[in-house]
Parts: C-alpha cells; structure tokens; sequence
C-alpha cells in the first residue's frame, strides 16, 4: 500500500517571465520533486508543494536561483 505524501508547507515564486518559470520547473523536476507537487500559474509563477521545511527551502532557494523576483513561503523565510 502506497502512503500519500501530506504536504505542509507551500511556495510560490514570482518571475518577470515563463521561460524563467520553466527554468525553475525543470530543475525541481530533475531533483527529485514530482510534477504533482508544482503548479503553473498563468502570471509567471510557480507554486511547489512541500512535505518538510527543509523541502520547503529548497524550493525556495532554487526559485531564488531561478530569478524570482518574489517568494512568499509563510513560516519558512
């Protein structure tokens, strides 16, 4: 029997531009997070679902690295 993940935390990034959401979706993707826990959003952003804070802030951080002009991840940074 598989387990469902419980994710408790989200993040969302804000870039100037898709192909920079791309960027940041490709990478998350090749590093272990599922397309399940990422969210497109049709004003340049992208959401990612968490399972622990240390995901959280990765996510964060590779939004950050991907030119995020704005992250807003409550209780984590």
């Amino acid at each position: 029997m598989t387990m469902a993940k419980i994710y408790i935390q989200t993040v969302t990034g804000s870039f100037e531009n898709s192909e920079q959401v791309e960027d940041a979706r490709s990478y998350l993707l090749a590093n272990g997070f599922e397309e399940s826990e990422l969210v497109n959003k049709p004003v340049a952003s992208l959401t990612v679902f968490a399972v622990s804070a240390l995901e959280a802030l990765e996510a964060a951080d590779v939004l950050r690295n991907y030119g995020a002009i704005s992250i807003s991840a409550p209780n984590i940074i």
